[in-house]
């Protein structure tokens, strides 16, 4: 598991990081007390949970958060701070936690028990699909995935080629296809996945 941690004020950053230590000695830490310097290495490096903490001077967690999901829609954020004043905020964002201060190996358990998108073993080499809102395809490890929409009939309907970004790929499909019931194929580099879309 590879976990994200920000906080622009040192010593809530070690203790957030030593909290994490203690409830996931497994895991890869990265630690940041700049925003844009964690948006940096995440561009570069692929990580399933993000710690956030809410108020910094350069970049507020609130808009880290938005910017590390639109590298990754999967990344699971973990919002931090001293009240509980912005837990409309990442409702909104749709994170996957909201943690007080102070922060304990034992909230940071709590939040990696019940995460938003749950981790999988060697997420890697697993394709996921998602086709409620925008259809998205979460295939980390690949550059590009090849995606086949068929009749139920199993004709050809309509074919994409989708580059994927940070792990992923997002299409709107809205206005393309007529309602009905539909097959998807993704096929990676290794891996083939097929599931059922339903338009309305």
């Amino acid at each position: 598991m590879r976990i994200l941690a920000v906080d622009d004020e040192k010593l809530l950053l070690e203790a957030l990081a030593d909290a994490i230590r203690k409830a996931e000695p497994t895991a890869e830490l990265f630690c940041f007390r700049d925003g844009a310097a964690a948006l940096d290495f995440a561009a570069q490096t692929s990580c399933q949970v993000a710690f956030l903490d809410i108020p910094m001077r350069d970049m507020d967690g609130i808009l880290l958060a938005k910017k590390l999901k639109g590298m990754n829609p999967a990344v699971n954020i973990i919002l931090a701070a001293d009240c509980g004043d912005y837990a409309i905020d990442a409702v909104g964002l749709h994170c996957s936690g909201y943690l007080l201060k102070p922060i304990t190996p034992e909230k940071v358990r709590r939040e990696l028990d019940d995460l938003r998108y749950p981790l999988r073993q060697n997420p890697e080499k697993r394709i996921s699909i998602q086709t409620f809102g925008n259809f998205e395809v979460f295939a980390p490890g690949e550059q590009s995935v090849e995606v086949g929409i068929y009749s139920v009939s199993g004709m050809l309907v309509q074919q994409l080629s989708l580059p994927i970004v940070g792990g992923s790929a997002q299409v709107s499909l809205a206005g393309k296809l007529s309602p009905g019931v539909y097959l998807v194929s993704v096929e990676g580099s290794k891996l083939k996945k097929t599931t059922r879309l339903i338009v309305k």
